[in-house]
């Protein structure tokens, strides 16, 4: 899987600011169809990082890089309580790797 988003949009993602967003990630078009979203700028708000890197201590700038390939390459599920969330999930050598993706309307 491919690692885009390297340490530079990791330190972006450890200064974030509850009011801001960053891209971490670009979807490619098959996947924006598969999902209905608009835009391929794949983004995280300033909140949503600051719960990421509070609760998931273990995710590494190498971990966030392997989402746009994820989002490639990964088998989609979409969520059965929660019709805008999408789940991505890949597995890779024995390591499963998922991520959730929510479409907002803005």
């Amino acid at each position: 899987m491919s690692l885009s988003f390297g340490e530079a949009g990791y330190r972006r993602l450890a200064q974030g600011d509850p009011r801001r967003t960053i891209v971490v990630a670009k979807l490619d078009r098959r996947t924006q169809a598969a999902i209905g979203a608009r835009d391929a700028d794949v983004m995280l708000s300033g909140a949503t990082a600051n719960k990421q890197l509070n609760e998931h201590k273990d995710l590494t700038a190498a971990d966030y890089g392997r989402l746009e390939g994820l989002f490639q390459t990964g088998r989609i599920l979409r969520d059965r309580e929660r019709a805008n969330h999408f789940r991505f999930i890949h597995i890779d050598a024995d390591q499963r790797w998922y991520a959730v993706v929510k479409i907002t309307r803005n």
